[in-house]
């Protein structure tokens, strides 16, 4: 499961699925220190319910590393998300991580509730909330905030099949919270079998239509301010901030606000999950006193992140409809690293 970091991306090649405790045993094997795990897991008052076991092992001759999360204490039946969302709240870690986790988890407690029907905060985590969960979601947050990864890529995980027993009895595979998940991040699932490596672009561009949807629908949180006393660093502070928590997109732009004084518009779009996060940060850095906020639904193209083959190495992409385009940051870093031209790139690596 080798894992790839170029700047602030990561790709993982996964074609038979991973687990939590696999993805952190790779960034161990990346030089991880252990520390880094371990501290905001002893602040949240786990340091004494689990023990980390790292070695090095080898399947089908090849080398790499294991972790198995050696439980000290039992984990409890059950944790509401009511309940633990406060704990994570209050965790004394830095924003980054904290929002990160509480993003996964929140994730996890929107799909549990859809297929139970129920609200999130009303999501019993079963083994989703055990020690070892919390153990694999806060290491591998923590971890990739230490190697600095912004975005970490995957090929298609398997969708796998038969059954699995769980706290709710038996559920066929894959169970339905994580088609739920598949769903609304518009994941595709890959047969048994998998993906061949290197060929993930052409098998995506060869799915049936009725696979790949044309366009899908979900809901937006946006929260949105008008400032005319903020200077351009303090705007640009606050957006960095918001990015930072989980937002997808923050932008701004200039408008006239009464008596004729020029200001600022400011637009955040994210998840209605991480409202009251993103919420406190408005608060601290932005002058306002108020805060629009609504519900907005978009409409949105499916599209895949592929990993190219190119001259210069592995290049990320997305593809979406047949088309492929090469994200920014991937041609910088090459126009760059090789003294080429932002054009000369892009016209290479979307040639037909």
């Amino acid at each position: 499961m080798p894992l790839m970091n170029t700047n602030n991306w990561a790709y993982l090649d996964a074609p038979t699925g991973v687990a939590g405790d696999m993805l952190l045993a790779a960034l161990f094997d990346q030089g991880l220190p252990e520390e880094v795990v371990l501290e905001p897991l002893k602040s949240f008052g786990l340091g004494a319910a689990f023990r980390l076991q790292i070695c090095e092992s080898s399947s089908a001759g090849m080398r790499g590393t294991r972790l198995n999360v050696e439980l000290l204490e039992a984990s409890p039946p059950h944790r509401l998300w009511r309940d633990l969302r406060p704990q994570l709240e209050a965790a004394p870690w830095p924003d980054q991580l904290r929002a990160k986790v509480l993003a996964v988890f929140g994730l996890l407690a929107q799909a549990e509730g859809w297929v139970h029907g129920l609200p999130p905060e009303k999501v019993h985590f079963h083994e989703v909330g055990a020690i070892d969960a919390l153990v694999d979601v806060v290491g591998v947050c923590a971890g990739l905030l230490h190697f600095k990864v912004d975005h970490l890529f995957a090929s298609a995980p398997p969708a796998g099949h038969g059954e699995v027993i769980s706290a709710h009895g038996p559920l066929p595979v894959p169970v339905p919270a994580v088609l739920e998940i598949a769903k609304q991040r518009q994941i595709p699932l890959a047969s048994s079998a998998g993906f061949p490596a290197g060929e993930l672009k052409q098998d995506l561009s060869s799915q049936d239509s009725i696979n790949q949807p044309e366009a899908a629908s979900e809901t937006l949180l946006v929260q949105q301010c008008q400032v005319d006393d903020m200077d351009g660093e303090s705007i640009a502070f606050l957006q960095e901030q918001l990015r930072d928590a989980g937002a997808l997109e923050v932008f701004s732009q200039s408008i006239q606000m009464k008596k004729g004084r020029p200001g600022v518009l400011i637009t955040c779009l994210a998840r209605p999950d991480l409202a009251k996060e993103l919420r406190a940060i408005w608060w601290q850095h932005c002058s306002s006193l108020g805060l629009r906020e609504r519900l907005e639904p978009r409409w949105v193209l499916s599209r895949e992140s592929v990993c190219l083959d190119s001259p210069w190495g592995p290049v990320l992409a997305k593809q979406a409809q047949g088309r492929v385009k090469v994200e920014a940051d991937e041609l910088a870093r090459l126009a760059r690293a090789h003294g080429l031209s932002w054009h000369q790139l892009r016209a290479a690596l979307t040639a037909p």
